[in-house]
């Protein structure tokens, strides 16, 4: 039986994937839907109740809120 030899795609594979390796990508961890991806993240009960209470207060949803004050905080950061 000869031996057979492991393509090089194979190999390139096999040591781009070592933990040493440095060239793996960042493993994303949402579920993506559409052009967006879903995420778990929990909050303590007070301030999903302030949460809400914008939220309700300017007639968004509580996602769409939460994603505008993310917004504006990294708009802040900048």
């Amino acid at each position: 039986m000869a031996i057979k030899m492991p393509s090089e795609k194979v190999v390139d594979k096999f040591i781009a994937s070592a933990p040493d390796a440095g060239t793996k990508p960042a493993e994303r961890k949402g579920v993506t839907r559409g052009r967006r991806e879903q995420i778990t993240h929990t909050l303590p009960p007070e301030l999903l109740i302030k949460i809400d209470a914008q939220a309700s207060s300017r007639g968004m949803t509580r996602a769409g809120f939460i994603n505008f004050a993310i917004s504006r905080a990294l708009d802040a950061l900048q």
